[in-house]
């Protein structure tokens, strides 16, 4: 048992022509409305094979070298940094790779939460990982309330969510959803960050996805991803930006006349952990007012771990927005 302990603590093509551009925005509304979600979930993805240990890593977070299940969760991280998170029975997994007498048990004293997000630095896209602080879960139950307001950097570009042994040492938990709870919120959001420099092009490209060659604006959205594949998005004034690098006659106006989605998810494949990606068919766009509805049921995979969406050009040939703020 002290060992254990010891262990899991330490440890587009022809769009794109016709768009040559992409977009800038920012976010759109998210620092005019700071308290809107940039995620909100009541599902998540309790680490198993092959999410363990480094081989399980995500965003620089090992995942717990044991697997880990969980009974449910509600979450919520808003566009003012403040992340609250109700954890019920995150415990060793009923697995023979974890010893008989702890399975079904919580061996640590304390929880914590990682919000990963891309943001920017010195003209490149980097990856920024905030910790909070230790939050006491009951042993051997699970359970445990973390509530803590996060400097989010800004922007924070496709945030993952991680619940972790103290310190943020090996996550246990991260967003997305498994089969056995289906019919859940994967990913709730009304904020999104439409693509500006340095997100531009192959550089700023997220899980395989380039982003546009020009940068966008959004004005506000709001999207809903069900664990059975249902995804919903609300987009409102989707267009170019007002930057210099968008010709003058184009900013402000939306030049395509389809939006599609894109989810990504890690998931399992052959032993290993991949990243993969769904696509929607394409929906009608406004234009020049770059608004559309996106409604479709998704096959996504099982598991499907740390899900982002993003708004694109026709087929998913690059992305204009994709949550965050």
């Amino acid at each position: 048992m002290k060992r254990l302990l010891r262990y899991v603590v330490a440890l587009g093509g022809a769009l794109l022509l016709a768009v040559t551009m992409a977009p800038m925005s920012a976010l759109a509304s998210s620092d005019r409305h700071p308290a809107r979600d940039i995620l909100e979930f009541n599902s998540a993805f309790a680490n198993v094979s092959p999410f363990i240990g480094a081989a399980g890593a995500i965003r620089g977070v090992n995942a717990a070298p044991f697997p880990w299940a969980i009974r449910s969760i509600d979450g919520d991280l808003d566009a003012n940094g403040q992340l609250d998170i109700d954890v019920d029975h995150l415990v060793l997994a009923n697995d023979p790779a974890v010893p008989a007498n702890l399975r079904g048990t919580n061996p640590v004293p304390f929880f914590a939460a990682i919000v990963s997000c891309l943001t920017a630095s010195n003209g490149k896209v980097v990856m920024t990982n905030v910790t909070t602080g230790n939050f006491k879960a009951t042993m051997p139950g699970g359970n445990a309330e973390i509530h803590q307001k996060l400097a989010l950097p800004r922007p924070c570009a496709a945030p993952d969510v991680f619940v972790t042994s103290p310190n943020g040492g090996v996550w246990f938990a991260a967003t997305g959803s498994s089969m056995s709870r289906p019919n859940r919120d994967v990913l709730q959001f009304d904020t999104a960050f439409a693509n500006v420099s340095p997100f531009i092009g192959a550089a700023g490209a997220i899980s395989g996805v380039n982003a546009a060659p020009l940068p966008w604006a959004i004005r506000s959205i709001h999207g809903d991803l069900d664990s059975n594949g249902q995804l919903n998005v609300d987009v409102d004034h989707l267009v170019l930006a007002n930057d210099p690098a968008v010709p003058a006659n184009l900013r402000g106006t939306n030049p395509v006349p389809f939006f599609a989605a894109v989810v990504t998810c890690r998931t399992a494949s052959n032993g290993a952990v991949v990243t993969t990606k769904v696509t929607s068919a394409n929906f009608r766009a406004t234009m020049p007012g770059g608004d559309a509805e996106i409604h479709q049921k998704l096959a996504l995979p099982h598991p499907c771990v740390t899900p982002n969406v993003f708004i694109t050009s026709p087929n998913g040939g690059v992305w204009f927005a994709v949550t965050g703020r």
